[in-house]
């Protein structure tokens, strides 16, 4: 293979310079059409991951939150019945809905155009 490679630059040089500037110029054309018809889904896209990730901070929050404010008994009692990890699993819960949620409008806006 770098045989003919090399066979191909040392017999027709400006077939190669010809060839890599148009090549060039192609590749510049479609880097520049495919920033500039993406970049608004890319900035949808993390706008939503952003704030997906901020409700489940918020709602992670609202959980831990609520064992400081309910009576002690009610805590006791809830503890009886729920895992201690409780919150880490809301929170993989409210983590997989929000992926699948960004995976369908993600497939929406890549096909359809739309969300």
């Amino acid at each position: 293979m770098t045989a003919i490679i090399k066979l191909i630059f040392g017999f027709f040089p400006w077939l190669m310079r010809l060839l890599s500037g148009y090549l060039g110029t192609l590749v510049g054309f479609f880097t520049a059409y495919m920033s500039r018809k993406y970049a608004m889904y890319a900035a949808i896209v993390a706008i939503f991951m952003s704030l997906h990730a901020a409700f489940i901070l918020f709602m992670q929050g609202l959980i831990v939150g609520l064992a400081v404010v309910t009576p002690p008994e009610l805590v006791s009692a809830w503890s009886w019945v729920a895992p201690s990890n409780v919150v880490d699993c809301m929170t993989a819960i409210f983590a997989a809905k929000s992926a699948r949620y960004l995976f369908d409008m993600n497939i929406g806006l890549m096909f359809r155009g739309t969300f």
